[in-house]
């Protein structure tokens, strides 16, 4: 099976850009299509896709959220492997920044780490790692769907994240170390 996550400009229903995730078979058949539109109709923009030991796709990315007052925040989705949604997870930075995803690595089948940045006071974008736990049950697209727990936050996003190939025991998202285990 292939799935890919990007990115699609709607202005011909009244909205910007939305997220768009497509899973195919083996032999090219569709499998299912997805899209998402945060409720502020603003750019959003699916980054990264992956897949767990069931098959269920985990995407992160970016939403506007003008329409709560607050810039850019991650999202995170899960839909099983037919599909569904199983969950959704949103973060907004405590000053309503632009806070960014830029990976994700699922772990199993209900643990996901996601690497981004986010807006802090008086330090601008720094980056952050969060592991999320997204399981089947009452979906929650708003806080308190806080990162639990931040597992690594850091200045100056640029050299932070110029990091090289993971080591062994090691967690890479996108080809960076972030952790090592």
């Amino acid at each position: 099976n292939v799935v890919v996550a990007g990115n699609e400009f709607r202005s011909d229903i009244g909205e910007s850009n939305n997220w768009r995730i497509i899973k195919w078979d083996s032999a090219g058949n569709l499998m299912w299509s997805r899209t998402y539109n945060s409720p502020a109709n603003g750019t959003d923009s699916a980054s990264s896709v992956a897949v767990d030991g069931s098959g269920n796709v985990v995407v992160a990315g970016n939403e506007t959220r003008t329409d709560l007052g607050e810039g850019s925040n991650w999202r995170v989705i899960k839909w099983d492997s037919t599909g569904n949604l199983v969950d959704s997870q949103s973060h907004n930075g405590l000053v309503n920044g632009s806070d960014e995803l830029y990976g994700v690595a699922a772990f199993g089948t209900s643990t996901v780490y996601v690497a981004g940045s986010e807006t802090v006071v008086g330090a601008g974008t720094n980056f952050a790692v969060a592991r999320y736990e997204l399981i089947p049950g009452p979906i929650n697209p708003t806080p308190p769907g806080v990162p639990d727990p931040l597992e690594a936050r850091g200045q100056n996003q640029q050299a932070s994240l110029n990091w090289g190939p993971a080591a062994p025991g090691s967690l890479a998202i996108n080809g960076y170390e972030v952790f090592r285990a």
